[in-house]
Parts: C-alpha cells; structure tokens; sequence
C-alpha cells in the first residue's frame, strides 16, 4: 500500500476525508503515514484524525498513545 492507494487530496487537504488546516500539516502527517505503510501500517480516519491532532497540539503526548488505542 502507498500513499497513491489511499484517499490523499492534497489540493482539497484532505487524507481518507479529514480536512487538514493547511498544507504543511497535511504533507507532515502524510510523511508520516508514508513510513509506515511502507513497514504494513493500514491507516484509518480515525487515526489519521488523531495523528492530525496531535501535529496540531491539541493532544499531549501523554494522551498520544491512548487515543491511538482507541482508534485502532
């Protein structure tokens, strides 16, 4: 899986329907997720919000790993 396969839409900034801020986020967390496809991470919106946020600051890495569990 790469990024072509997944819903990446750089100029509506979007990854798999979440809305981006800007394109600096968007390129970050999608260099990010680049990563890990390559090693056989299968995203979803749902961590892809999180990984959003958390570039974002609105989650502390205190609360990183929970909410990833959550989304997985």
């Amino acid at each position: 899986m790469t990024l072509n396969n997944i819903d990446f839409n750089r100029r509506e900034l979007t990854i798999y329907g979440v809305k981006f801020p800007d394109l600096d986020t968007l390129d970050s967390v999608a260099s990010v997720l680049a990563s890990q496809i390559y090693e056989g991470f299968k995203p979803n919106k749902a961590l892809i919000e999180v990984y959003r946020d958390y570039r974002l600051g609105k989650i502390n890495q205190n609360d990183l790993a929970k909410r990833i569990h959550n989304a997985i």
